[in-house]
């Protein structure tokens, strides 16, 4: 598409029009099928954040006491010496990328539970 034709399709701008086409609801079937994806990604993450085991290995053991080990060990001289430095940066790199991960999941899961609210109305409790 040239730059500044600005007649897109309907689809491919992200607006909706009351007169779909068969394939724009098979677009709107899958884009829900990652929507729901996404707010039980945040669910299971959640159930995860609550179980002591995984708080302890993970959430406690990795990425806090592990970070703190390696941030100790970046300001030892024999780790300069040893040349260790990249591989314990690498590491930091490591736990910041899951932490950034569990982040993204949080956030894409609430974005998709709103999404999901606005469709099908709030969950009712029995």
């Amino acid at each position: 598409m040239d730059k500044y034709n600005t007649s897109e399709e309907p689809h491919k701008t992200g607006l909706t029009s009351k007169y779909k086409e068969p394939e724009m609801e098979n677009q709107d079937e899958l884009e829900m099928v990652e929507t729901r994806h996404y707010a039980q990604m945040k669910q299971d993450l959640e159930e995860l954040e609550k179980d002591e085991r995984f708080k302890r290995l993970i959430l406690d053991g990795y990425m806090k006491d592990k970070v703190l080990d390696s941030v100790s060990l970046l300001g030892e001289p024999s780790t300069k010496v040893n040349g260790d430095r990249p591989n314990i940066m690498e590491d930091l790199v490591a736990i910041s990328n899951l932490g950034y991960y569990f982040k993204m999941v949080k956030t894409f899961g609430a974005s998709a539970e709103e999404t999901i609210a606005n469709i099908e109305g709030p969950e009712v409790e029995e």
